[in-house]
C-alpha cells in the first residue's frame, strides 16, 4: 500500500548529501524536527487513504534540491491494488500544466523566438478579431478578457486538436478591456499554445518536449492522449457508496494540453520546480519576469505568467500552481526563501483536502525553522 521509499534511508541520504556537503558538524538532534514533521504529516495522509478520501497519493518534498520525503500511499488502481511509485506513477496534473507551458513560453521569449508584449494576432492572425487587441502577456496573466468554460466544456469527450479546441470560444466577445480585469481560465493558455506553435513552426507537444522536458531530463511528463501507459493511474471520482470511488467519466484533454492536459509523476514535477528555483532552466531575469505579480488597476492578482504567486497564511512567499481535473488533483508549490518544493498528486476528482495539504506543508516548513 505504501511505496517502499523508506523514510530512514531518505533522511540518512539527505544528511550525508546535504549536511556533510556543507561541511557542518551535525548531530542526530538536528534532524529530529524534520523527522517528526514527516511522521506527523504521514499520519494525515494515511488517514486520508484509510477514510477513502483519496484512493492514492504521491508526495515529494525537497529542500535545497535534495529529497526530504518521497513516498506513495494507497493505490494507483484500487481494484488491482497497484501501488504508487512517486518516481514513475503518472497522474493527471490539470492546471499545473500551465507552469510547464509558461516555462516553454519564457524560454522562447529568452531566445527571442516570441515577443510576449506583441499582439496575439502577430502569431495567430486568423483568430477572430475582437473589440480590443490583446497581447501574449495578457493571455499568460489572464488579463486579456477571454472567457472561462461554459456548461460541460470542462468535461469534453470530443477528440480534437489544439487548434480545433479554440472553436469553443473563438467567436465570443471579450468580457472586459484587456488589462482592466482578471479572470483565471484555461482558454487563455489554449490560445497561447497556438501562438507558440506558430512562432516556433513546431507542434506544441514536440515544442515542449524538446524545449523543456528533454533538456531537464523529465521523462515522466507526457501529454494525456487517453493512451494505455503502464504507469498511469486509474482516474476516480468519489461516490456515496461503500467503496467510495468509481472510475471517472472519460474526457479528452489533448486540445487543452498547455492549460491542463499533461500527465506527470510527482518526482518529475519536483525536479521541474527545482530547475526553476535554482535557475537551471531560465535566466534569473527571465524567471523574475515570469513570476512578477500581475497588477490590475493597482491591485495584485496573485498571479504571474502561468504561475500563482502569493503568500501563505503565515506570510511566506510561494509560487506554483494547483490543479483540479477529472480524476486528478495536484498541488505544486515552491517556497524560495526556504528553498523547498512540495508536490502532492492524487488520482481523484476534487477530494477537498486543502486543509490537510496546508497542514502538511506547514509541518515541514516549520521543521525548517527549527532545524
Amino acid at each position: 500500500m505504501k511505496y517502499t521509499g523508506v523514510l530512514l534511508f531518505l533522511f540518512m541520504n539527505f544528511l550525508l548529501q546535504v549536511r556533510c556537503a556543507q561541511q557542518a558538524s551535525v548531530g542526530k538532534s538536528e534532524l529530529i524536527p524534520e523527522i517528526e514533521a514527516v511522521q506527523k504529516s504521514e499520519r494525515i495522509i494515511e488517514k486520508l487513504v484509510r477514510n477513502k478520501t483519496v484512493p492514492g497519493l504521491a508526495i515529494v518534498v525537497t529542500r535545497k534540491d535534495s529529497v526530504v520525503w518521497k513516498a506513495g500511499y494507497g493505490y494507483a488502481d484500487v481494484k488491482n491494488r497497484t501501488s504508487i511509485n512517486p518516481d514513475e506513477t503518472l497522474f493527471r496534473v490539470a492546471s499545473v500544466s500551465k507552469t510547464f507551458s509558461a516555462a516553454g513560453l519564457m524560454k522562447m521569449y529568452e531566445n527571442k523566438k516570441i515577443d510576449i508584449d506583441a499582439s496575439l494576432y502577430k502569431y495567430v492572425p486568423d483568430f477572430p478579431k475582437k473589440k480590443y487587441d490583446f497581447t501574449i502577456r495578457q493571455l499568460a496573466s489572464h488579463t486579456a478578457g477571454i472567457r472561462t468554460y461554459k456548461g460541460r466544456e470542462f468535461l469534453s469527450r470530443q477528440s480534437q486538436s489544439i487548434v480545433d479546441g479554440l472553436h469553443t470560444f473563438a467567436e465570443d466577445s471579450l468580457l472586459y478591456q484587456p488589462g482592466k480585469g482578471y479572470l483565471y481560465n484555461s482558454n487563455d493558455w489554449n490560445l497561447l499554445s497556438v501562438a507558440m506553435q506558430n512562432a516556433s513552426k513546431r507542434d506544441f507537444e514536440k515544442l515542449m518536449k524538446t524545449t523543456v522536458f528533454q533538456p531537464l531530463g523529465l521523462k515522466n511528463i507526457v501529454a494525456d492522449k487517453n493512451q494505455n501507459l503502464k504507469n498511469k493511474v486509474t482516474f476516480y471520482t468519489q461516490t456515496h457508496s461503500k467503496n467510495r470511488f468509481k472510475k471517472a467519466t472519460k474526457v479528452r484533454n489533448y486540445y487543452k494540453l498547455a492549460s491542463g492536459g499533461y500527465l506527470a509523476s510527482a518526482s518529475d514535477i519536483a525536479k521541474f520546480g527545482n530547475a526553476i528555483l535554482y535557475n537551471k532552466f531560465l535566466k534569473p531575469e527571465t524567471k523574475q519576469e515570469m513570476l512578477q505579480m500581475t497588477m490590475v488597476e493597482g491591485e495584485p492578482m496573485y498571479y504571474g505568467l502561468g504561475w500563482e504567486v502569493s503568500r501563505d497564511r503565515k506570510g511566506r512567499t510561494f509560487y506554483g500552481h494547483f490543479g483540479n481535473g477529472v480524476g486528478g488533483y495536484t498541488y505544486f508549490y515552491v517556497y524560495p526563501k526556504q528553498e523547498m518544493v512540495f508536490v502532492i498528486t492524487t488520482n481523484v476528482t476534487n477530494p477537498d483536502i486543502h486543509t490537510e495539504v496546508s497542514e502538511i506543508m506547514d509541518n515541514l516548513l516549520q521543521s525548517e525553522n527549527e532545524s
